[in-house]
């Protein structure tokens, strides 16, 4: 095919110039639910309207515990009540600002009556661990996507 010449079609440009000397794209915008504005371009730039998440979170499914209860290693924790000493705490949940520190699932194990049967030894446990403060993925006004 390369070197053809096919006759009766016009160039490229030619067709272009046609177009937009017959075609003028309207300047009207539309307000769509995200799920319909696939395959559509965005008219303005678009900006957080909140941050997210909108509060401190878990990272990862555990128990939020006290963080400074670990600084001379393990505490005694087979003593410990749900809500004073540890909550449970899921990926994405709120959990009371009294614990600073989640302890991934993994490394614990419940009794049958929900106080904590085991925790893994091995741990160290930081203020901040596993923790996702708020506005740590989006921040209110962050720049998201461009209008062009």
């Amino acid at each position: 095919m390369r070197g053809k010449r096919f006759e009766g079609f016009v160039s490229r440009e030619q067709f272009l110039s046609d177009l937009y000397a017959r075609w003028t794209p309207s300047g009207e915008t539309e307000l769509v639910p995200l799920p319909q504005a696939a395959g559509r371009v965005t008219a303005c730039d678009i900006y957080s309207s909140n941050s997210l998440p909108v509060y401190r979170v878990s990272g990862c499914d555990g128990i939020a515990v006290q963080s400074r209860r670990f600084q001379n290693g393990m505490p005694p924790y087979q003593t410990w009540r749900e809500g004073e000493e540890f909550a449970r705490a899921d990926t994405g949940d709120d959990f009371d600002d009294k614990f600073d520190a989640v302890i991934m699932i993994e490394e614990v194990d419940f009794a049958p009556d929900g106080s904590i049967a085991f925790i893994s030894d091995d741990i160290t446990v930081q203020p901040g661990d596993n923790v996702h403060p708020a506005g740590s993925s989006v921040v209110k006004d962050q720049y998201i996507l461009g209008k062009d």
